[in-house]
């Protein structure tokens, strides 16, 4: 868990810069900030469902979501990679 957390912190990092991440202690869901795309809910919803991902939006969870997106990395680094090749194509075409 925490090398596909640091993976995805990495992939963030160098390929989608204005997408923000911190690593949280004691879990395997990542609170991915998407919010400098510019994109509402329904808009980000489509185009990561149009990658084949489902990643959850925040307002299942909270009232005022801000481009939140949370994403399970309990996983194979190979999926996890592949839902971050799959996550940029979706915000940055």
């Amino acid at each position: 868990l925490d090398a596909n957390l640091e993976y995805l912190d990495s992939f963030l990092k160098s390929e989608m810069p204005k997408a923000k991440f911190r690593i949280s202690e004691g879990t395997y869901l990542a609170w991915i900030d998407l919010s400098a795309y510019g994109y509402t809910e329904p808009e980000l919803q489509k185009m990561i469902s149009k990658v084949g991902l489902y990643l959850e939006c925040a307002s299942e969870f909270v009232n005022d979501p801000n481009g939140f997106v949370r994403m399970n990395v309990a996983c194979p680094r190979s999926t996890v990679v592949e839902v971050c090749k799959r996550l940029k194509k979706a915000v940055e075409g």
